[in-house]
């Protein structure tokens, strides 16, 4: 047992050796691509950093959530669940997307978790991942390019919000839904007793989408104090943030999607800004996302620390 703890020990340190020197690079490249710009921290960029972290661990819960009813029992307590999150969130900035899963998988299957429980709430996580990120969104965008004004989309914002949330309340869409994402992510479904009722799903899909406004919230927050915005700015920027982060996701090739998010953010954002300055906003958006990353492993190395010292 004394000589497993260490072994566990050090690919702890090895992964997290491996996560800083992948991490402090991204930096590196950011801070140098915006040579020159005032990065003077301020209240608002605080809250900003603070929001991105505090939506990691609300998806934390989510996620502890969906494994705990598909398991049936409470197999993650709600710090454990946080714990293990954020370690599998810093993993992102390793190559490849399969760590982060590969991390969570490996810590609940020590738990007793079975494996089809497992990627049963994988699946549900992307599937309330990717409504809430363009249900919401997407009507959003297309009314600011098309109308090239969001005054009158700005108002239906917290409907859009509900859009999925009613949509998994119609059993139906539900069934439908997860059909095609267990077909696209090639899962066997399960069984009928260890399907959820549409209330639950409903519910959890509502869920989802506060990291998603947290998120996009943050991205306000250091858009205003860069540059200032207008009320009618907020639910286009939110929005914009909210479809450059999924996209970002999707991108298995890029580590924390890296490049891609970036990339959609100025794309989106060339309508309220020049080009320069929506390239510099989506690089110093980067970099607090980063600085929150930073803050939630301080985190995990006190708790790890801690324990270890226990032990």
């Amino acid at each position: 047992m004394r000589a497993w703890r260490w072994i566990r020990r050090s690919l702890t340190a090895v992964s997290l050796g491996a996560v800083g020197y992948f991490f402090a690079i991204a930096l590196a490249e950011h801070l140098q691509a915006t040579e020159g710009a005032c990065l003077t921290p301020d209240p608002l960029t605080a809250v900003a950093v603070a929001c991105f972290a505090l939506a990691v661990a609300v998806s934390a819960l989510l996620w502890r959530s969906i494994l705990n009813r598909s398991a049936r029992a409470e197999s993650l307590g709600r710090l454990d669940a946080v714990e293990v999150y954020i370690a599998a969130w810093l993993l992102k900035y390793l190559p490849g997307k399969a760590w982060s899963y590969a991390y969570r998988a490996a810590t609940a299957r020590a738990r007793g978790i079975e494996l089809a429980t497992l990627l049963n709430s994988f699946a549900l996580e992307t599937l309330f991942l990717l409504l809430a990120s363009t249900v919401p969104a997407i009507p959003i965008v297309l009314a600011v390019a098309l109308t090239d004004s969001a005054i009158s989309i700005q108002m239906l914002s917290p409907l859009l919000l509900l859009l999925p949330v009613l949509a998994l309340l119609h059993r139906p869409t539900t069934e439908r839904l997860t059909e095609f994402l267990y077909r696209f992510l090639r899962q066997p479904k399960p069984p009928k007793s260890a399907r959820m009722s549409g209330r639950f799903l409903a519910k959890m899909q509502a869920g989802y989408l506060v990291p998603r406004v947290l998120n996009g919230v943050a991205f306000v927050l250091i858009t205003h104090s860069l540059y200032g915005v207008t009320v009618d700015m907020w639910a286009p920027l939110v929005a914009f943030y909210m479809l450059a982060g999924i996209l970002g996701s999707l991108a298995f090739f890029a580590p924390s999607g890296i490049g891609v998010r970036e990339g959609v953010l100025v794309g989106l954002c060339i309508h309220y800004f020049n080009l320069e300055q929506a390239a510099l906003l989506a690089i110093i958006t980067r970099i607090y996302n980063l600085l929150a990353d930073l803050a939630l492993a301080a985190v995990l190395v006190s708790c790890r620390a801690r324990r270890w010292m226990n032990e």
